[in-house]
Protein backbone atom coordinates (compact mmCIF):
# COMPACT_ATOMS: atom_id res chain seq x y z
CA UNK A 1 0.00 0.00 0.00
CA UNK A 2 1.27 3.92 -0.73
CA UNK A 3 2.42 5.08 2.44
CA UNK A 4 2.36 8.56 4.24
CA UNK A 5 6.58 8.63 3.97
CA UNK A 6 6.01 7.90 0.10
CA UNK A 7 3.60 11.05 -0.63
CA UNK A 8 5.89 12.87 1.80
CA UNK A 9 8.88 11.94 -0.65
CA UNK A 10 6.77 12.81 -4.03
CA UNK A 11 5.93 16.24 -2.15
CA UNK A 12 9.35 16.72 -1.84
CA UNK A 13 10.66 15.96 -5.33
CA UNK A 14 7.47 18.02 -6.50
CA UNK A 15 8.27 21.33 -4.53
CA UNK A 16 12.34 21.19 -5.57
CA UNK A 17 12.74 24.84 -7.61
CA UNK A 18 8.94 25.80 -7.30
CA UNK A 19 8.51 26.97 -4.39
CA UNK A 20 7.36 30.60 -5.55
CA UNK A 21 4.79 29.28 -7.52
CA UNK A 22 1.40 30.25 -6.15
CA UNK A 23 0.13 26.40 -6.50
CA UNK A 24 2.92 25.16 -4.15
CA UNK A 25 2.61 28.12 -1.75
CA UNK A 26 -0.82 27.80 -1.69
CA UNK A 27 -0.60 23.90 -1.15
CA UNK A 28 2.20 24.56 2.01
CA UNK A 29 0.21 26.70 3.36
CA UNK A 30 -1.69 23.96 4.81
CA UNK A 31 0.60 21.09 3.80
CA UNK A 32 0.17 18.58 6.86
CA UNK A 33 -3.46 19.00 6.16
CA UNK A 34 -3.20 18.38 2.38
CA UNK A 35 -0.80 15.68 2.17
CA UNK A 36 -3.20 13.58 4.85
CA UNK A 37 -6.19 14.18 2.69
CA UNK A 38 -4.04 13.20 -0.31
CA UNK A 39 -3.30 10.20 1.78
CA UNK A 40 -6.82 9.46 2.78
CA UNK A 41 -8.15 9.70 -0.67
CA UNK A 42 -5.41 7.01 -2.11
CA UNK A 43 -6.74 4.81 0.65
CA UNK A 44 -10.41 5.34 -0.11
CA UNK A 45 -10.19 5.07 -3.88
CA UNK A 46 -11.74 8.66 -3.91
CA UNK A 47 -8.62 10.16 -5.57
CA UNK A 48 -9.48 11.99 -8.90
CA UNK A 49 -7.59 14.49 -11.20
CA UNK A 50 -8.13 18.21 -11.41
CA UNK A 51 -9.01 20.17 -14.49
CA UNK A 52 -6.01 20.71 -16.51
CA UNK A 53 -5.07 24.39 -16.97
CA UNK A 54 -3.75 25.20 -21.34
CA UNK A 55 -1.88 27.25 -22.31
CA UNK A 56 0.21 28.44 -25.69
CA UNK A 57 3.81 28.45 -25.45
CA UNK A 58 5.65 30.21 -28.78
CA UNK A 59 9.39 29.69 -27.62
CA UNK A 60 11.12 27.90 -29.29
CA UNK A 61 8.25 27.29 -31.20
CA UNK A 62 4.66 27.38 -31.06
CA UNK A 63 3.75 24.60 -28.50
CA UNK A 64 0.37 23.91 -26.71
CA UNK A 65 0.99 22.77 -22.74
CA UNK A 66 -1.37 21.12 -20.80
CA UNK A 67 -0.75 21.49 -17.04
CA UNK A 68 -1.65 19.65 -13.87
CA UNK A 69 -2.49 21.36 -10.86
CA UNK A 70 0.11 20.76 -7.79
CA UNK A 71 -1.33 17.94 -5.71
CA UNK A 72 -1.97 16.21 -9.39
CA UNK A 73 1.69 16.39 -9.74
CA UNK A 74 2.56 15.04 -6.42
CA UNK A 75 0.34 11.77 -7.14
CA UNK A 76 2.67 11.14 -11.08
CA UNK A 77 5.89 11.22 -8.76
CA UNK A 78 4.17 8.35 -6.76
CA UNK A 79 3.50 6.32 -9.56
CA UNK A 80 6.52 7.30 -11.26
CA UNK A 81 8.63 5.76 -8.13
CA UNK A 82 6.96 2.75 -8.00
CA UNK A 83 6.50 2.57 -12.16
CA UNK A 84 10.78 3.09 -12.39
CA UNK A 85 11.22 -0.18 -10.07
CA UNK A 86 10.06 -2.54 -12.67
CA UNK A 87 10.69 -0.84 -16.25
CA UNK A 88 14.05 1.29 -15.31
CA UNK A 89 16.47 -2.54 -15.95
CA UNK A 90 14.09 -2.84 -19.06
CA UNK A 91 14.92 0.21 -20.34
CA UNK A 92 16.95 0.81 -23.64
CA UNK A 93 20.47 2.29 -22.74
CA UNK A 94 20.51 4.51 -25.62
CA UNK A 95 17.28 6.30 -24.94
CA UNK A 96 18.05 9.61 -23.11
CA UNK A 97 15.09 11.52 -22.51
CA UNK A 98 14.22 12.63 -18.71
CA UNK A 99 16.03 9.94 -17.17
CA UNK A 100 18.30 9.89 -14.31
CA UNK A 101 22.31 10.66 -15.05
CA UNK A 102 21.37 10.86 -19.21
CA UNK A 103 19.67 14.03 -20.88
CA UNK A 104 21.06 16.12 -23.99
CA UNK A 105 24.39 16.56 -23.04
CA UNK A 106 24.80 12.91 -22.35
CA UNK A 107 23.16 11.92 -25.82
CA UNK A 108 25.26 14.30 -27.57
CA UNK A 109 28.44 12.84 -26.29
CA UNK A 110 27.48 9.12 -26.89
CA UNK A 111 26.94 10.60 -30.33
CA UNK A 112 30.48 12.13 -30.56
CA UNK A 113 31.67 8.14 -28.85
CA UNK A 114 30.06 6.13 -31.68
CA UNK A 115 30.58 8.53 -34.90
CA UNK A 116 34.71 8.16 -33.72
CA UNK A 117 34.12 4.50 -33.57
CA UNK A 118 32.17 4.11 -36.71
CA UNK A 119 34.13 6.75 -38.85
CA UNK A 120 37.78 5.21 -37.42
CA UNK A 121 38.71 8.87 -36.06
CA UNK A 122 36.71 10.99 -39.20
CA UNK A 123 38.60 8.70 -42.15
CA UNK A 124 35.07 6.89 -42.86
CA UNK A 125 31.98 8.67 -43.78
CA UNK A 126 28.79 8.23 -41.09
CA UNK A 127 25.20 8.24 -42.54
CA UNK A 128 22.45 9.21 -40.49
CA UNK A 129 18.81 8.40 -41.13
CA UNK A 130 16.69 10.54 -38.80
CA UNK A 131 13.04 10.00 -38.11
CA UNK A 132 10.37 11.51 -35.81
CA UNK A 133 6.95 10.48 -34.45
CA UNK A 134 4.56 12.65 -35.94
CA UNK A 135 2.50 14.14 -33.19
CA UNK A 136 4.31 11.70 -31.04
CA UNK A 137 2.77 13.19 -27.34
CA UNK A 138 -0.83 13.26 -28.91
CA UNK A 139 -1.10 10.86 -31.11
CA UNK A 140 0.51 8.04 -28.13
CA UNK A 141 -3.01 5.55 -26.91
CA UNK A 142 -3.89 6.16 -23.60
CA UNK A 143 -4.84 2.28 -23.23
CA UNK A 144 -1.45 1.01 -24.83
CA UNK A 145 0.63 3.23 -22.31
CA UNK A 146 -1.87 2.11 -20.12
CA UNK A 147 -1.31 -1.49 -20.13
CA UNK A 148 2.97 -0.64 -20.10
CA UNK A 149 2.34 1.12 -16.97
CA UNK A 150 0.38 -1.15 -15.01
CA UNK A 151 2.82 -4.29 -16.35
CA UNK A 152 4.06 -6.10 -13.69
CA UNK A 153 2.92 -3.53 -10.69
CA UNK A 154 1.00 -5.32 -7.96
CA UNK A 155 0.55 -2.57 -5.15
CA UNK A 156 -3.27 -2.42 -5.95
CA UNK A 157 -3.48 1.49 -4.62
CA UNK A 158 -0.75 2.47 -7.60
CA UNK A 159 -2.96 0.59 -9.93
CA UNK A 160 -5.57 1.91 -9.26
CA UNK A 161 -3.74 5.58 -9.37
CA UNK A 162 -2.97 4.54 -12.97
CA UNK A 163 -5.98 3.79 -14.00
CA UNK A 164 -7.70 6.94 -12.50
CA UNK A 165 -4.14 8.82 -15.29
CA UNK A 166 -5.30 6.92 -18.29
CA UNK A 167 -9.19 6.02 -18.32
CA UNK A 168 -10.19 9.58 -18.22
CA UNK A 169 -9.74 11.53 -21.18
CA UNK A 170 -7.76 15.25 -19.40
CA UNK A 171 -9.46 17.28 -22.14
CA UNK A 172 -12.45 17.24 -19.90
CA UNK A 173 -13.45 20.82 -17.88
CA UNK A 174 -10.31 21.90 -18.89
CA UNK A 175 -9.60 25.74 -18.79
CA UNK A 176 -7.43 28.46 -21.09
CA UNK A 177 -5.22 30.49 -19.24
CA UNK A 178 -2.04 32.78 -20.38
CA UNK A 179 -2.52 34.88 -23.42
CA UNK A 180 -5.69 33.90 -25.18
CA UNK A 181 -5.32 35.43 -28.13
CA UNK A 182 -2.57 32.41 -29.05
CA UNK A 183 -5.36 29.76 -29.48
CA UNK A 184 -6.55 31.40 -32.14
CA UNK A 185 -3.38 31.48 -33.93
CA UNK A 186 -2.19 28.30 -33.52
CA UNK A 187 -2.70 25.32 -35.57
CA UNK A 188 -6.39 23.12 -34.74
CA UNK A 189 -4.05 20.32 -36.74
CA UNK A 190 -2.01 20.42 -34.08
CA UNK A 191 -3.70 20.55 -31.11
CA UNK A 192 -4.56 18.22 -28.57
CA UNK A 193 -8.37 19.03 -28.92
CA UNK A 194 -8.39 17.41 -32.73
CA UNK A 195 -8.10 13.48 -31.83
CA UNK A 196 -9.65 11.45 -30.89
CA UNK A 197 -10.20 10.76 -27.10
CA UNK A 198 -8.25 7.36 -26.68
CA UNK A 199 -5.37 9.63 -28.10
CA UNK A 200 -3.24 11.57 -26.52
CA UNK A 201 -1.54 12.24 -22.82
CA UNK A 202 0.09 16.03 -21.51
CA UNK A 203 3.18 17.03 -22.18
CA UNK A 204 5.01 18.16 -19.14
CA UNK A 205 3.50 16.19 -16.99
CA UNK A 206 6.48 13.64 -15.18
CA UNK A 207 4.05 10.03 -16.14
CA UNK A 208 3.84 11.75 -19.76
CA UNK A 209 7.94 12.11 -19.76
CA UNK A 210 8.09 8.57 -18.25
CA UNK A 211 5.17 7.42 -20.50
CA UNK A 212 7.09 8.36 -23.80
CA UNK A 213 10.63 6.24 -23.05
CA UNK A 214 8.14 3.43 -21.96
CA UNK A 215 6.06 3.62 -25.29
CA UNK A 216 8.67 3.03 -27.73
CA UNK A 217 11.03 1.27 -25.62
CA UNK A 218 9.75 -2.28 -28.07
CA UNK A 219 10.64 -0.13 -30.89
CA UNK A 220 14.38 0.42 -29.39
CA UNK A 221 15.08 -3.28 -28.71
CA UNK A 222 13.87 -3.99 -32.17
CA UNK A 223 15.47 -1.62 -34.00
CA UNK A 224 19.46 -2.57 -32.15
CA UNK A 225 18.59 -6.60 -32.33
CA UNK A 226 16.87 -7.43 -35.84
CA UNK A 227 17.39 -4.17 -37.97
CA UNK A 228 21.51 -3.93 -36.54
CA UNK A 229 22.67 -0.35 -37.83
CA UNK A 230 26.21 0.42 -36.46
CA UNK A 231 25.01 2.99 -34.03
CA UNK A 232 21.58 3.98 -32.46
CA UNK A 233 20.10 6.94 -30.31
CA UNK A 234 17.07 8.17 -29.66
CA UNK A 235 15.76 11.19 -27.27
CA UNK A 236 12.06 10.94 -26.75
CA UNK A 237 10.57 10.79 -30.46
CA UNK A 238 13.83 11.76 -31.98
CA UNK A 239 15.31 8.47 -33.58
CA UNK A 240 18.62 8.48 -34.85
CA UNK A 241 20.39 5.77 -36.92
CA UNK A 242 23.94 5.86 -37.38
CA UNK A 243 26.18 3.48 -40.41
CA UNK A 244 28.69 3.61 -42.59
CA UNK A 245 26.64 2.07 -45.52
CA UNK A 246 23.54 3.84 -46.73
CA UNK A 247 21.64 1.51 -48.19
CA UNK A 248 21.67 -0.47 -45.57
CA UNK A 249 19.77 2.03 -43.28
CA UNK A 250 17.04 3.06 -46.36
CA UNK A 251 14.95 0.33 -45.97
CA UNK A 252 14.82 0.59 -41.86
CA UNK A 253 12.28 3.54 -42.31
CA UNK A 254 9.23 1.63 -43.98
CA UNK A 255 9.99 -1.43 -41.18
CA UNK A 256 10.21 1.36 -38.24
CA UNK A 257 6.88 3.11 -39.43
CA UNK A 258 4.88 -0.21 -39.76
CA UNK A 259 5.77 -1.85 -36.95
CA UNK A 260 4.68 2.10 -35.17
CA UNK A 261 1.35 1.97 -37.21
CA UNK A 262 0.80 -2.28 -36.29
CA UNK A 263 1.82 -2.10 -32.57
CA UNK A 264 1.68 1.55 -31.32
CA UNK A 265 -1.02 3.60 -33.62
CA UNK A 266 1.22 6.17 -34.63
CA UNK A 267 3.52 6.55 -37.97
CA UNK A 268 6.50 8.78 -38.41
CA UNK A 269 6.55 12.06 -40.13
CA UNK A 270 7.35 12.02 -43.34
CA UNK A 271 8.72 15.67 -43.63
CA UNK A 272 11.11 15.47 -40.81
CA UNK A 273 12.37 12.00 -41.81
CA UNK A 274 16.42 12.41 -43.06
CA UNK A 275 18.95 10.02 -44.92
CA UNK A 276 22.12 12.33 -45.74
CA UNK A 277 26.46 12.05 -44.70
CA UNK A 278 27.29 13.70 -42.16
CA UNK A 279 29.94 15.42 -43.38
CA UNK A 280 27.13 17.72 -45.23
CA UNK A 281 25.76 18.16 -41.16
CA UNK A 282 22.49 17.65 -39.52
CA UNK A 283 20.41 19.29 -36.95
CA UNK A 284 20.44 17.56 -33.42
CA UNK A 285 18.92 18.35 -30.38
CA UNK A 286 19.48 21.96 -31.11
CA UNK A 287 22.85 21.81 -32.21
CA UNK A 288 24.41 21.28 -35.63
CA UNK A 289 27.18 18.15 -35.80
CA UNK A 290 28.97 18.10 -38.47
CA UNK A 291 31.56 15.02 -39.66
CA UNK A 292 35.37 16.35 -40.17
CA UNK A 293 38.68 14.12 -40.11
CA UNK A 294 39.80 14.86 -36.88
CA UNK A 295 41.13 11.55 -34.56
CA UNK A 296 40.21 12.83 -31.79
CA UNK A 297 37.39 14.59 -32.01
CA UNK A 298 35.79 13.59 -35.56
CA UNK A 299 31.84 15.36 -34.90
CA UNK A 300 32.25 19.34 -34.58
CA UNK A 301 29.29 21.21 -32.74
CA UNK A 302 27.98 24.55 -33.91
CA UNK A 303 25.65 26.65 -32.32
CA UNK A 304 22.45 27.36 -35.27
CA UNK A 305 22.55 31.15 -36.38
CA UNK A 306 18.97 31.30 -34.83
CA UNK A 307 19.84 30.39 -31.50
CA UNK A 308 23.15 33.09 -32.06
CA UNK A 309 20.75 35.87 -32.06
CA UNK A 310 18.23 34.80 -28.96
CA UNK A 311 21.45 34.69 -26.90
CA UNK A 312 22.62 38.00 -28.31
CA UNK A 313 18.67 39.13 -27.47
CA UNK A 314 18.41 37.79 -23.97
CA UNK A 315 21.78 39.93 -23.31
CA UNK A 316 20.38 43.06 -24.37
CA UNK A 317 17.18 42.43 -22.77
CA UNK A 318 19.52 41.97 -19.18
CA UNK A 319 21.68 45.26 -19.85
CA UNK A 320 18.21 46.80 -19.57
CA UNK A 321 17.31 45.40 -16.35
CA UNK A 322 17.56 47.96 -13.55
CA UNK A 323 19.37 45.65 -10.95
CA UNK A 324 19.76 48.10 -7.94
CA UNK A 325 15.35 48.34 -8.29
CA UNK A 326 14.81 44.91 -8.33
CA UNK A 327 17.48 44.10 -5.30
CA UNK A 328 15.45 47.28 -2.88
CA UNK A 329 11.89 46.34 -4.41
CA UNK A 330 10.73 47.58 -0.83
CA UNK A 331 12.84 49.61 1.73
CA UNK A 332 11.67 47.31 4.50
CA UNK A 333 12.12 43.77 2.68
CA UNK A 334 14.88 41.76 2.42
CA UNK A 335 17.23 41.50 -0.97
CA UNK A 336 15.51 39.75 -3.53
CA UNK A 337 18.45 37.93 -4.83
CA UNK A 338 16.09 34.73 -5.98
CA UNK A 339 14.22 37.51 -8.71
CA UNK A 340 17.68 38.91 -9.90
CA UNK A 341 18.96 35.09 -10.37
CA UNK A 342 15.78 34.13 -12.15
CA UNK A 343 16.79 37.01 -14.58
CA UNK A 344 20.03 35.05 -15.35
CA UNK A 345 18.43 31.44 -16.18
CA UNK A 346 18.00 32.00 -19.54
CA UNK A 347 20.69 33.25 -20.13
CA UNK A 348 22.76 30.28 -18.13
CA UNK A 349 20.52 27.78 -19.96
CA UNK A 350 21.54 28.88 -23.59
CA UNK A 351 25.24 28.96 -22.04
CA UNK A 352 25.00 25.67 -20.88
CA UNK A 353 24.27 24.38 -24.41
CA UNK A 354 27.14 26.58 -25.80
CA UNK A 355 29.73 24.41 -23.26
CA UNK A 356 29.52 21.20 -26.01
CA UNK A 357 30.50 23.47 -28.80
CA UNK A 358 33.76 25.88 -30.27
CA UNK A 359 32.17 29.15 -29.78
CA UNK A 360 34.30 30.62 -27.01
CA UNK A 361 35.15 33.81 -29.17
CA UNK A 362 31.19 34.38 -29.31
CA UNK A 363 30.04 33.73 -25.96
CA UNK A 364 33.84 36.48 -25.03
CA UNK A 365 32.23 38.75 -26.66
CA UNK A 366 28.84 39.11 -26.37
CA UNK A 367 29.34 38.47 -22.72
CA UNK A 368 32.35 41.28 -22.59
CA UNK A 369 29.79 43.84 -23.81
CA UNK A 370 27.37 42.55 -21.49
CA UNK A 371 28.79 43.23 -18.45
CA UNK A 372 30.33 46.64 -19.91
CA UNK A 373 26.80 47.44 -20.39
CA UNK A 374 25.77 46.68 -16.68
CA UNK A 375 28.21 48.33 -15.29
CA UNK A 376 28.66 51.78 -16.92
CA UNK A 377 25.96 52.81 -19.33
CA UNK A 378 23.27 51.18 -16.32
CA UNK A 379 23.42 54.46 -14.45
CA UNK A 380 24.57 52.83 -10.89
CA UNK A 381 25.03 55.07 -8.42
CA UNK A 382 28.98 55.27 -7.46
CA UNK A 383 28.91 55.70 -4.29
CA UNK A 384 26.62 52.52 -3.47
CA UNK A 385 27.97 48.61 -3.86
CA UNK A 386 27.81 47.66 -6.96
CA UNK A 387 24.82 44.30 -7.45
CA UNK A 388 25.60 43.93 -11.30
CA UNK A 389 26.68 41.15 -12.91
CA UNK A 390 30.13 39.20 -13.42
CA UNK A 391 30.72 36.52 -15.87
CA UNK A 392 32.62 33.60 -15.02
CA UNK A 393 36.03 33.13 -16.59
CA UNK A 394 35.42 30.39 -18.52
CA UNK A 395 32.69 31.91 -20.14
CA UNK A 396 30.51 29.60 -19.63
CA UNK A 397 28.24 31.71 -16.76
CA UNK A 398 26.49 34.82 -15.76
CA UNK A 399 26.45 35.48 -12.18
CA UNK A 400 25.51 38.36 -9.76
CA UNK A 401 28.10 39.89 -7.70
CA UNK A 402 26.69 39.73 -4.31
Amino acid sequence: MVEFNTILKAYRKCARGKRQSAECLSFELKLGEELIKLHHEIRNKTYSPKPLKCFILTEPKPREIWASHFRDRIIHHVIVEEVAKVWDRKLHPKSFACRKGMGLHAAIKDFQNQVRKLSQGGRKTVWILQLDVESFFYTINRPILRKLFLRNVKDPEIRNLIEMQFDVDPRIKFRRTGDLTRFAKFPKSKSWLSKTSDQGIPIGNLTSQYGANLYLNELDHLITRKLKPQGYLRYMDDLTLLDTDPNKLKPMEKIVNDWLIANRKQNLNAAKTSLKPLTNGIDYLGLELHQVNSPKHPVELQIPPKKKWKFVAEAKRLSGIDWLKIKNYHPLGFPLWYEMRRELQCLNSRLGLMTKTNSKRFRTKVLRKLQLLTRQDGGWPEDKPYYGLFVRKDKLAVKLNV
